[in-house]
């Protein structure tokens, strides 16, 4: 019985890893599949010595996770528009509302998209080739702004997860104001490739250019991710990706069509 509840703990730390099966199918990933029997002969060997038995499957989990990734929602491809880069970004103003919250867009433009997210969240991924045209086509030309904000759904178990990587976006944009949104696009596609751990720290420094031990000082201290879920508790938002959006300032309102015709529709109504 002890051998089995070990084994049953064991497992279900595989999954949460994401080395198993259910998310690297043995005919994809053959390390996955050869891996389990190992699993089992150690918690049937080292059933007396839980602790032990867990470190070294947990080490194995590692070195499979890092060849059996399951392939991303959403891969941009090189027929398709390239990632959004920091001379994209640059030109475009970044405001922080009264409780924190992250804007980006002319503050003139009437319509304000608001976007629940998160990075992990597989429906947010499939998403964002959406929001990648939005940007484009409104928030560029200055007709509508982005307001982006964080709502853990998919990354409890993420390493950073959510939470970790919403105060390192905000700290990113504590060392260098405005670069908030630059910094979200670099977290997509470093989740997105693969990059997590600290290969995401590493690749989140490298490309934005903050210095890593201040980025982490930094989130010691800052809670936008708190303001942002009291808002999604205000709202009754309780799932990503969720989108609403604002007129001239005012209350979020729901956005029943999230498609870009939807979208669209309600920014070209209020066009003069």
């Amino acid at each position: 019985m002890r051998t089995l509840t070990l084994l049953a703990v064991i497992m279900i730390l595989a999954v949460l890893t994401s080395a198993v099966p259910a998310q690297a199918p043995a005919a994809d990933c053959p390390e996955a599949a050869a891996v389990l029997p190992i699993i089992a002969q150690i918690a049937t060997e080292l059933s007396g010595e839980p602790e032990l038995a867990i470190d070294l499957i947990y080490t194995m989990i590692r070195e499979v996770r890092s060849k059996c990734r399951p392939a991303p929602f959403y891969e941009p491809t090189r027929e398709g528009p390239p990632p959004f880069d920091a001379e994209f970004f640059a030109p475009l103003p970044v405001e922080r509302l009264e409780d924190g919250g992250f804007v980006l867009g002319n503050p003139q433009a009437r319509v304000t998209i608001i976007l629940f997210t998160d990075w992990y969240c597989p429906a947010c991924q499939q998403y964002k080739p959406t929001i990648d045209q939005f940007l484009r086509d409104y928030v560029a030309t200055g007709q509508a702004r982005l307001e982006l904000r964080t709502l853990p759904t998919a990354g409890a178990n993420a390493s950073p997860n959510t939470t970790q990587v919403a105060n390192l976006l905000e700290c990113v944009n504590e060392q260098k104001p405005g670069t908030y949104f630059y910094a979200s696009e670099v977290a997509f596609e470093l989740i997105l490739s693969g990059n997590t751990g600290a290969d995401f720290s590493r690749g989140l420094t490298d490309r934005t250019g903050v210095d890593l031990a201040e980025l982490l000082r930094c989130t010691q201290d800052v809670s936008q991710e708190a303001a942002d879920l009291r808002l999604a508790r205000d709202l009754n938002v309780s799932s990503t990706p969720t989108v609403l959006y604002r007129v001239d300032g005012g209350r979020p309102q729901a956005l029943h069509d999230r498609s870009m015709q939807g979208i669209a529709a309600i920014i070209d109504s209020l066009q003069p």
